[in-house]
């Protein structure tokens, strides 16, 4: 038999923490917003989009873009549109050690 190899080397990898990732969804707003009163449409969108970053991405800081905002609130506040076709960039922890440490960061876009 041949000997068994003790502490072989490992290949070294990329952490998917350390890599940004993109990705690419369509929110339907519209069973997020349904019931809800005409003056606090638009901001109950924002907030679920970014509970939707949240649950999907696995990182407590996410960042609306301003182009998303803008495409939110186009309509005004009562007329959200039903569904928003937006992407998510992971940005992993090397790339905001100055803007908040330990956390991973996500920007949400449209």
């Amino acid at each position: 038999m041949a000997p068994a190899k003790k502490g072989g080397e490992k290949k070294k990898g990329h952490s998917a923490i350390n890599e940004v990732v993109t990705r690419e969804y369509t929110i339907n707003i519209h069973k997020h917003i349904h019931g809800v009163g005409f003056k606090k449409r638009a901001p109950w969108a924002l907030k679920e989009i970014r509970k939707f970053a949240m649950k999907e991405m696995g990182a407590p800081d996410v960042r609306i873009d301003t182009r998303l905002n803008k495409a939110v609130w186009a309509k005004g506040i009562r007329n959200v549109s039903y569904g928003i076709r937006v992407w998510q960039k992971l940005l992993g922890m090397h790339m905001n050690e100055a803007v908040i440490q330990g956390h991973n960061n996500i920007v949400i876009g449209y």
